[in-house]
């Protein structure tokens, strides 16, 4: 009896396990995007050390626009993303643009080498537990958050970045436009 018990309640973690994983990895819908308009919420703190070792504080880049990004390195949507959000950082870094990348929930190695394969040249911080993560609620992977020159969270992306969205939501919000 106390068997059977242990291998239901075994089986039922198991299967809720694997669907919490699938939700974490699944976007809600591709480049849906939520306004933050006038009272925005100020951006939570987002401090630590890069899986580089550079220090990296969001509070120190205050005055540029940010993309902070949520990704994984078991998460196929985060890896489809990664190379237009190189390519954004690299055109838009002289005009006032920033990216800072939140590695949710990962192995150190594997945040390693998916930064290399990707070739990821803006600092991600480890949040190896994801509490840096539900503070700024995320829900899913991959996940972006735009924050504003002045701290505050202009929108939010569920889902992989698009070209659209860049250009919709980052462009206009620069200091310098492309």
């Amino acid at each position: 009896m106390i068997r059977a018990r242990l291998a239901r309640l075994v089986g039922l973690t198991g299967m809720l396990s694997a669907l919490l994983l699938l939700a974490a990895c699944a976007p809600a819908a591709p480049g849906t995007s939520d306004e933050a308009g006038a009272g925005a919420a100020l951006a939570p703190p987002l401090q630590g050390t890069s899986l580089t070792g550079e220090p990296v504080d969001l509070e120190g880049l205050r005055g540029r626009v940010v993309l902070v990004t949520v990704w994984a390195s078991w998460c196929p949507p985060c890896r489809s993303e990664a190379p237009l959000l190189q390519s954004t950082y690299e055109d838009l870094r002289d005009d006032g643009f920033s990216v800072v990348g939140l590695n949710f929930r990962d192995d150190a190695d594997a945040a390693s080498a998916f930064i290399t394969e990707t070739g990821m040249t803006f600092p991600s911080i480890r949040d190896g537990t994801g509490t840096l993560a539900v503070d700024w609620g995320v829900g899913a992977l991959p996940q972006s958050f735009l924050v504003g020159p002045d701290g505050h969270i202009l929108a939010r992306n569920a889902g992989p970045v698009t070209p659209a969205w860049i250009s919709q939501e980052i462009e206009p919000r620069l200091p310098v436009h492309p």
